[in-house]
Parts: structure tokens; C-alpha cells; sequence
């Protein structure tokens, strides 16, 4: 992860971290101004890491909340 790209980083895992279950990428892009490109790649690996659960779909949208391991992380996890 480059610099630049950390506060991204840091305002995507607030909004994982306080946003309420069932929320898309398209909704987190908007809410934290990074793009839906950052927020997928992003998320992915928070999926792979067990930060982030998929909780269902909308239409085509994937819905996803936070787990209880990102519950206890407070900061941002670095093992990008």
C-alpha cells in the first residue's frame, strides 16, 4: 500500500468498523470518497482476512458487515 493511500485506508475501516450490517461497495465508496475500484480491492482482503462478512445480496450488489475481529481491531490492519 502506498502513502497516498492511507487515509483512504484509514476512513474505509471507520466505515467498516461503524457502518450498520448490510452494507455494498457502492455505499462505501460514496461514503468514504475513495473510488468502488479501492473499496472492492480493499474488502477483498478484508473477506480473505475474516475482517468483513458477506451477508447477502441485493440485485447484483453484495451486501457485507463487519465481524466481530474487526470489532476488536481498532486500527487499521496493515498486512496488505
Amino acid at each position: 500500500m502506498r502513502y497516498a493511500d492511507a487515509d483512504k485506508m484509514a476512513a474505509l475501516w471507520r466505515f467498516i468498523r461503524t457502518a450498520k450490517s448490510g452494507w455494498s461497495l457502492s455505499q462505501a465508496a460514496l461514503m468514504t470518497k475513495t473510488s468502488y475500484s479501492f473499496c472492492r480491492t480493499c474488502v477483498e482482503v478484508f473477506l480473505k482476512q475474516g475482517f468483513v462478512v458477506q451477508v447477502g445480496q441485493n440485485g447484483k450488489k453484495r451486501l457485507y458487515k463487519s465481524s466481530a475481529l474487526a470489532a476488536k481491531t481498532p486500527e487499521v490492519p496493515r498486512n496488505f
